[in-house]
């Protein structure tokens, strides 16, 4: 994709208007901590997370993590696993976590171009404000964004007894809100399944972005999948999400 090719673009089929970002696991690299963490909340109750069985839960906030695994694993406390898990894994993020360069390098280049193809940034994630917030100060890219949505703290306004947030449609339907644009003028770049059904379900344009964690769930429902934004195209990318739905 990152080849210079001659767009011949379709404008019955206008390019997005918005470019809406996951974090964990497509712009920080974060999920071997994240699994660490987990590991030693299970240990402290003498349980046992393989890397298999996190697998499955990747995508997932950790409130609902900690509830799937106490009803899997009944003598586990769902909140003695959230309190450990959120200690262990503030501890690693302070010493910053590394970027996925790729996907990075590509939001700066966004950022850039922005104007030009009259586009908004955003990032909606389902873990807690403060790591997002964390997160892209330690990558020096907090001002890149128009918006930035959590899903863990920003859905009051949204009632559902199973949950508000991801793989729930509502985070992205608010940043469509806020943003005054209709979801399919939006597009979602994510990585795990729970982020691409959310993203599905509110009618955006949803580009799925596997990495070594969620490489194995079944990421079929994204209109489009690639395996990397390595030296990918601006204008490149808009035509091909124009194409995808």
């Amino acid at each position: 994709m990152g080849d210079k090719i001659e767009i011949w673009h379709n404008e019955e089929m206008p390019y997005p208007k918005a470019i809406i970002f996951d974090c964990d696991g497509v712009l920080i690299d974060s999920e071997h901590a994240h699994f660490r963490a987990w590991q030693h909340a299970f240990a402290l109750q003498n349980g046992l997370l393989t890397l298999e069985k996190y697998r499955t839960y990747v995508g997932y906030d950790i409130r609902a993590t900690a509830k799937l695994a106490a009803e899997e694993w009944p003598f586990l406390s769902a909140e003695k696993l959230l309190a450990d898990k959120i200690e262990h894994y503030d501890a690693a993020k302070k010493n910053g976590l590394p970027s996925i360069e790729s996907t990075v390098d590509f939001l700066k280049k966004l950022t850039k171009e922005k104007r030009k193809f009259d586009l908004k940034i955003g990032v909606a994630s389902a873990s807690r404000r403060e790591d997002i917030d964390c997160h892209l100060i330690h990558l020096g890219i907090q001002d890149c964004f128009d918006l930035v949505v959590s899903g863990f703290h920003d859905l009051q306004e949204y009632q559902d007894p199973e949950g508000t947030n991801k793989p729930k449609p509502y985070i992205y339907l608010e940043v469509a809100k806020l943003l005054n644009l209709n979801p399919e003028e939006c597009v979602a770049i994510e990585d795990s399944r729970t982020g691409i059904l959310s993203a599905i379900a509110a009618g955006f344009i949803t580009i799925a972005l596997p990495n070594s964690f969620t490489l194995y769930q079944d990421l079929k429902e994204a209109h489009l999948t690639l395996q990397t934004l390595d030296q990918t195209d601006i204008e490149h990318f808009l035509y091909l999400c124009s194409q995808a739905k």
